[in-house]
């Protein structure tokens, strides 16, 4: 990276562990000790830093700091565990936070393999700031196979022949897309909004409470 990128496009390291010291392998070590020698190898305050990490506080505690921060989520280890390569242990824990929004069903694309005769994704829109129906992402995950088979037929009899979006959605995500009237709302658990699409998004069900008008954008309604 030249220093002209590196002024115009910032980037910062952040290393959470350290694996050898010197050729020797520090694996073995308690991840405490492991922490301390990084914290010793790493000058703070450059582009290469080291976060912190706390021990006196409870997981309920780190959790809704990382909420109140919008962050992702929260990763506990045990303070006396070692290093495994190559395998998941149960000494650390990924635990990411998730939320709900609605979507309106706009479109769905056919399903395949095991879902084939029934719906693969969901086209979901949502109205923006400026009440315009907008794209916010697909979701393909959350259905079992009867509700694949019965939202298929649903919306097959939704459907329309050309897209009810008043902000057009990107065409690699909906190229053989199946467009219906937006009437019908669901919802739908993620785990974050960026980019102006749903991150790791999952289908809870529809909500026969909600009309499409009350959808606004995730985070916003």
């Amino acid at each position: 990276m030249t220093p002209q990128l590196r002024a115009e496009v910032p980037v910062t390291l952040y290393l959470f562990d350290v694996l050898a010291v010197d050729g020797h392998s520090t694996t073995g070590l308690p991840y405490l000790e492991r922490r301390s020698l990084l914290d010793d190898l790493v000058e703070q305050g450059t582009r290469v830093q080291v976060p912190p990490f706390w021990t006196e506080t409870t997981g309920e505690q780190m959790l809704a700091l990382a909420r109140e921060h919008h962050l992702e989520g929260v990763v506990a280890k045990r303070i006396d565990s070692k290093y495994q390569p190559g395998r998941r242990s149960p000494d650390w824990i990924k635990h990411p936070l998730r939320a709900n929004t609605e979507g309106i069903i706009v479109g769905w694309l056919p399903g395949s393999g095991t879902a084939a005769g029934g719906i693969g994704s969901l086209i979901l829109a949502a109205h923006d700031d400026d009440d315009r129906l907008t794209y916010i992402g697909g979701v393909g995950t959350g259905f079992s196979s009867s509700t694949r088979r019965e939202l298929r037929v649903q919306l097959e009899s939704l459907e329309r022949p050309t897209s009810p979006l008043a902000v057009a959605a990107p065409a690699r995500e909906t190229r053989g897309a199946h467009w219906v009237d937006a009437v019908l709302v669901g919802d739908v658990e993620y785990r974050e909004y960026v980019g102006g699409s749903l991150r790791h998004p999952s289908w809870k069900g529809l909500r026969s409470d909600k009309v499409p008008g009350e959808v606004g954008l995730p985070g916003r309604h």
